[in-house]
């Protein structure tokens, strides 16, 4: 009986360990996938706006805008100049202008209560100790001429306190974040 017993729990375990196997394995493709950037029209686009702290989330979605061929879409005419297209996934937008050729002119992202970067979420953490953090939002604006600009507005809460921050990045290596308000 404790053979029997003994034998059904290590199956047990055992299908636990190979089925967080596959999860993990399955995580590992996606964010190969998300990573990589192929020689597209809008390739100049994503070297832009990522940098190593960008969660997989925003990845995805920009990846999804650069790869936009606006000249499939059923309302495609080569009359026109530009194309607004609304991009939006749970509490991620992005409004993407493309030309008639298909290049991407400007965005306008928004995204809301995402994985704030480490060294910022450390840098608000240190400066604001017995704080909570209750929401924030992260603004990319990126156009062809002026490159990219990044903002994350932050809203804290200590008590029946409430506080709003708002830092742009500065700086696409060292990810430095400059207090704004």
């Amino acid at each position: 009986m404790k053979k029997l017993l003994f034998g059904i729990l290590f199956i047990g375990f055992t299908n636990l360990m190979c089925s967080q196997n596959l999860i993990k394995e399955s995580l590992l493709e996606e964010l190969a996938i998300a990573n990589t950037i192929t020689k597209s029209l809008n390739s100049n686009y994503l070297k832009e706006v990522n940098s190593k702290d960008t969660p997989i989330k925003v990845i995805k979605l920009e990846n999804i805008v650069a790869r936009y061929d606006i000249k499939e879409a059923n309302v495609y005419i080569n009359k026109v100049s530009y194309y607004d297209v609304v991009f939006k996934e749970s509490s991620c937008e992005i409004i993407a202008k493309y030309n008639n050729s298909g290049e991407l002119i400007s965005t306008i992202e928004t995204f809301e209560d995402i994985k704030l970067p480490f060294q910022l979420s450390y840098q608000i953490s240190k400066h604001y100790p017995g704080w909570n953090f209750i929401s924030n939002t992260h603004i990319i604006n990126y156009t062809q001429e002026n490159g990219v600009k990044k903002t994350y507005e932050v809203e804290l809460k200590n008590g029946k306190t409430i506080k709003f921050l708002e830092f742009e990045v500065e700086g696409s290596e060292k990810n430095n974040y400059i207090a704004s308000n």
